[in-house]
């Protein structure tokens, strides 16, 4: 057995196997480092050291612990008072016009049940692109990656799946067990500042399909003399839960040498499903 103190001198004993799961991921220190240098606060999205040993047992890729690292070191704040002004983040605002066809785009060819189902989730449209420095275009015209992302449960999108990924286009849902294992390890604590659960909100689940799905393609293009363009159009603001997973991502891409930028069109007054339309008509 071993011990590990938390920074208000609690000790958290684990059995051997734990230790050895410690000791053989590199990036094990460093998450448990962040933790014990961080100043802890009391509310229910701070990691505590169960959440960590998950962290280590799960296997992520290095750039995914990365991204943990700095979500451990970003504090929690209210909407707004710091994303729009954080470095390598845009937020454009949509009209009301723009936001009913944003909310509408892909139903009409859906059945009832589906439909219904569809327009009352968030849904988030990404590209991500490869732009040069100089020009501002694309190094390789390839060099792009579009998804569409519907919050919610992956067993609650399953009975829709097929019908919904053939009208929308590139659409993401976690279906395989490894990577849902490692979906529910890595969003756990997504919490938002009203103490409300994000673990299934569209941008955690484009930040893990980006880091353990997308990593190997996006590592692969040249960027020597370039940035990660992440465009992306959301049906609803963005929580201060995810707001602070995608802030996050910016310091942490560059331990790849890598450089994100976001431009994300959203209406700042659609904060809720049940809202838009009120927002709309």
């Amino acid at each position: 057995m071993t011990a590990f103190a938390s920074k208000g001198g609690a000790f958290h004993r684990r059995i051997s196997t734990d230790y050895a799961d410690l000791i053989a991921n590199p990036k094990a220190i460093e998450l448990f480092t962040a933790h014990v240098k961080t100043a802890k606060s009391s509310h229910p999205s701070q990691f505590n050291i169960n959440n960590l040993y998950d962290f280590t047992r799960s296997n992520f890729e290095s750039n995914t612990y990365d991204l943990l690292i700095e979500r451990i070191k970003k504090p929690l704040q209210e909407k707004n008072a710091r994303f729009r002004q954080a470095e390598g983040i845009t937020i454009i605002d949509l009209n009301d016009t723009q936001l009913s066809e944003l909310h509408l785009r892909y139903s009409n060819n859906l059945s009832p049940a589906a439909k219904d189902f569809f327009l009352t989730k968030n849904r988030f449209y990404v590209t991500i692109e490869n732009i040069d420095n100089t020009t501002g275009n694309r190094v390789n015209t390839s060099d792009v990656i579009i998804q569409s992302y519907i919050s919610g449960k992956s067993e609650d999108l399953v009975p829709f799946i097929t019908e919904l990924q053939s009208n929308v286009p590139n659409l993401v849902v976690i279906t395989d067990p490894n990577e849902l294992s490692r979906f529910k390890s890595f969003h756990q604590k997504a919490i938002d500042f009203v103490d409300k659960s994000r673990k299934n909100d569209t941008e955690i689940k484009m930040l893990f399909n980006i880091n353990e799905v997308n990593w190997s393609t996006i590592n692969s293009w040249d960027t020597t003399n370039s940035y990660i363009k992440i465009s992306g159009e959301s049906v609803l603001d963005i929580c201060t839960s995810c707001q602070r997973y995608l802030e996050s991502s910016v310091p942490a891409v560059t331990k790849s040498n890598l450089q994100f930028k976001y431009e994300i069109k959203t209406h700042p007054r659609a904060s809720e499903i049940n809202k838009i339309e009120d927002l709309i008509n």
